[in-house]
């Protein structure tokens, strides 16, 4: 409850649209292994921006 939803939505957004780009590159290569990359290279990605997101809301937080 950090009022922090755009910040959230922005990350879903931006992974999506890595994702899309990246199963119009992995899948006519490797077919449904390249669906599966695309997904876990997105989901990976979408881990970090939200980690990098938490992490300066805790900083900002302690210094407050």
């Amino acid at each position: 409850a950090s009022d922090r939803q755009f910040s959230d939505v922005k990350a879903i957004a931006i992974c999506g649209l890595i994702g899309v780009i990246l199963l119009f590159i992995f899948i006519p290569v490797w077919g449904i292994y390249g669906a599966f990359a695309a997904k876990i290279i997105a989901t990976f990605i979408q881990g970090i921006i939200k980690y990098i997101m938490i992490n300066r809301l805790l900083r900002v937080s302690r210094s407050s």
